[in-house]
């Protein structure tokens, strides 16, 4: 919902069934109504939005595939989201996003990954953008630093290509799930003619470079 002089106030929420599954999320319930959004935002200008609640942490290229590995190394799948403060700068040619977060509050308090991020994209030929994303949260039991390089680069009208490279480092209280991981996503979206798309991912992990 958009609402006041020029739409500067904005809502965003949404609320639905979770069903049982096989394993549960520690800290989660397998069957109840959840949020996975819900915040407000306040965009003063054209060039800055500032926005508070639950939402997903500003880092890397966000696609849907929640179980691609670029989600799920950095911990940004769908159950990822995390109550915080995010200030997103747009100006012409580039933009950035800042995110302080502490967590999901519906999560026990040592379970909640606390920390911040940072993302910033330019405009390269007009046609493309190339950008960097930075990581840093943790919890009682363990802390996770992200960082990767990413791009979104116009093939041809209708199509695109989606590029993500990125190395994480985990390091836990008990010392037995240390690693770092590097993975990469490609995703090209292909539209030979109107109306008709070919979508392919290209998923890569290593999941300790030591190895």
């Amino acid at each position: 919902m958009k609402f006041g002089e020029n739409d500067k106030f904005l809502f965003v929420g949404d609320y639905g069934h979770t069903p049982p599954r096989q394993q549960d999320i520690p800290g989660m319930t397998s069957d109840r109504y959840r949020s996975r959004n819900l915040y407000f935002g306040f965009r003063p200008s054209k060039n800055l939005g500032i926005y508070a609640g639950l939402m997903d942490k500003a880092y890397g290229v966000r696609v849907v595939e929640h179980t691609a590995f670029s989600r799920v190394i950095p911990q940004l799948t769908m159950n990822d989201q995390s109550h915080g403060i995010m200030a997103h700068f747009l100006e012409e040619g580039w933009e950035a996003a800042i995110h302080g977060f502490v967590g999901n509050l519906e999560q026990d308090s040592d379970l909640r990954m606390k920390g911040a991020s940072v993302l910033f994209e330019k405009s390269v030929f007009d046609l493309h953008r190339v950008g960097v994303s930075f990581l840093s949260q943790k919890n009682d039991y363990s802390s996770i630093q992200s960082l990767a390089v990413h791009g979104r680069f116009n093939v041809k009208e209708g199509s695109a290509l989606l590029a993500e490279l990125g190395q994480t480092q985990k390091q836990t209280t008990n010392n037995l799930d240390e690693r770092t991981a590097r993975y990469d996503l490609l995703q090209a979206t292909v539209r030979p003619w109107r109306g008709f798309y070919f979508i392919t991912n290209v998923d890569y992990l290593k999941q300790d470079i030591t190895k």
